[in-house]
Formats: structure tokens, sequence, C-alpha cells
């Protein structure tokens, strides 16, 4: 009987280092699912970052490019204007000329 309890002794001892094992592994286990789950959400976070970035560049890249065509057409418009109005005065002189 001695011999069994030491046995059981001996097994129980073995049982609560195994479970002591068993649960440092599934902690250890756990940090590495943590660890990878919070890399892999910075990743996620630094594309979407990059992302971001560049549809801003893309929409700063296309304002300044609708501005410069709006400025173009301003431009041209005025340049139209003063080329009428250059007519206009050029045709009264030619009038006032022929009528001399």
């Amino acid at each position: 009987i001695s011999q069994n309890s030491g046995e059981i002794r001996d097994l129980q001892k073995s049982l609560s280092s195994l479970r002591k094992e068993l649960e440092k592994a599934e902690t250890i286990k756990d940090d590495a699912i943590q660890y990878a789950i919070s890399s892999q959400q910075r990743e996620i976070n630094h594309f979407k970052n990059m992302v971001n970035a560049l549809r801003d560049e893309i929409d700063l890249k296309e304002n300044l490019h609708e501005e410069s065509i709006q400025k173009e057409n301003q431009q041209k418009t005025m340049e139209f204007k003063q080329l009428q109005e250059t007519i206009i005065e050029l045709r009264a002189e030619l009038e006032e000329t022929n009528e001399r």
C-alpha cells in the first residue's frame, strides 16, 4: 500500500507539473496570438494611412488641375472680351474715317 501511495503521490506531482506546463504553453500561445493580431492590425492601419494619403494627393492634384483649367478659361474669356472690345473700337474708328 505504501508503494502504491508513493506511486500515487509521484503521479499526482507529475500531473500537477504537466498541468502547470500546459497552462504555461497556453499562456505563451495566447501571447503569441495577441502579438500576431496586434502586428497585423498595425500593418492594416499603416496601409489604410497610405491609401488615405494617396487619395488626398490625388484629390489635391485634381483640384490643382481644375483650378488651372478654370484660370486658363478665365484668361481666355478675358482675352476674347478684350478682342471683341478692340474689334468694336476699330469698327467705330473705321466708320468715322469713312464718314469723313
